[in-house]
């Protein structure tokens, strides 16, 4: 067609991407003729409409036509007994009437479908982020981290890739299951609340549960296990094995809680979770010390006071060797 590089100026035009040069071009072409305005306007009419455009006056469709698309159709008026003539100028109404339905084809399809993308977040140290993922669940993402999530769950399932830990509150959704894929494994909800830890540093990739019901299983569902509130499960990723389902504390979700809590816990179990979440190292000078245990309520997670209360408790004496090793002396239970 002669003119569909003037109409697809046009188009881009509407959607403010013309060039100064391409502007003075269209600019000419609409000016040439009577013919080319009435183009241009009959296409910024089929713009306004597609884009639920809602004008101060009334629309009469049939007079649109005998105004504005007949005159196009056909070069001379009937005559009485006459037979209607087509011209040349008829081909050229529809080509241009094509080109309007294809613009505003690309306009919807281009525009006004939404196009999936997928979003990326990753933590530093020291860094943790909450994230509401479209469908309203939220994440909070540990530091060292990242998620992948699309821009909308545009299929039956809402799938989220992890690369270190997280802690999930779901949307409940029965016939859209929430799908948390990591390198090696996935675990399938429908709504409940769970943490995720999948690091590449780590040997095991491990679930716990807070509330309701997943599914931890390897990525081709061979092996897989059933996790329901307050148990935990882990990925051995030497052997490629799923344990069997244990009761946990919520001590493993300290990162996000800031909380720790125990209950006649060896204190040889206790010092790994201090160890993790403040990042330092505890050697028991005496190993049937270890054998003690501990009981703490719940309560903000703070070094110092913990410390004291072993020193207290198990008249020891702790000695800090650097910045964050700390070795236990002596002491009983």
């Amino acid at each position: 067609m002669k003119n569909e590089k003037y109409i697809l100026l046009i188009y881009k035009k509407l959607k403010g991407g013309l060039s100064d040069d391409e502007l003075s071009q269209l600019d000419q072409w609409v000016e040439k003729s009577e013919e080319h305005r009435e183009v241009y306007q009959g296409i910024l009419k089929s713009w306004e409409l597609s884009e639920d455009y809602e004008p101060d006056f009334k629309i009469d469709a049939e007079a649109d036509f005998e105004a504005f698309i007949r005159p196009k159709m056909y070069s001379s008026p009937l005559k009485e007994g006459g037979k209607r003539v087509q011209m040349t100028n008829r081909r050229k109404w529809w080509a241009v009437a094509a080109a309007i339905v294809f613009l505003v084809g690309c306009f919807y399809f281009f525009f006004q479908t939404p196009q999936e993308e997928i979003l990326t977040v990753q933590t530093q140290e020291d860094d943790i982020q909450e994230i509401v993922l479209p469908d309203g669940s939220i994440v909070w993402l540990n530091e060292n981290s990242v998620l992948e999530y699309p821009s909308f769950f545009s299929s039956n399932t809402r799938k989220v890739m992890l690369k270190g830990e997280a802690f999930y509150e779901v949307q409940h959704k029965p016939e859209q299951p929430f799908i948390v894929e990591t390198p090696n494994t996935q675990v399938t909800v429908l709504g409940t609340s769970f943490n995720v830890k999948a690091r590449a540093e780590d040997a095991l990739t491990k679930v716990t549960v807070s509330t309701g019901k997943v599914q931890f299983a390897t990525k081709d569902e061979t092996k897989k296990v059933v996790l329901t509130k307050n148990e935990t499960a882990s990925y051995n990723h030497s052997d490629q094995s799923i344990n069997s389902p244990s009761s946990t504390s919520l001590n493993a979700l300290v990162w996000k809680t800031q909380k720790l809590s125990f209950r006649n816990v060896p204190l040889k179990e206790v010092l790994p979770v201090l160890e993790e979440y403040f990042e330092v190292k505890f050697t028991i000078e005496h190993p049937a010390l270890g054998d003690c245990t501990y009981t703490m309520p719940s309560r903000k997670a703070n070094l110092d006071e913990i410390l004291d209360n072993f020193i207290k408790l198990f008249k020891i004496e702790v000695e800090q060797q650097g910045s964050s090793n700390y070795l236990i002396k002596g002491g009983n239970c």
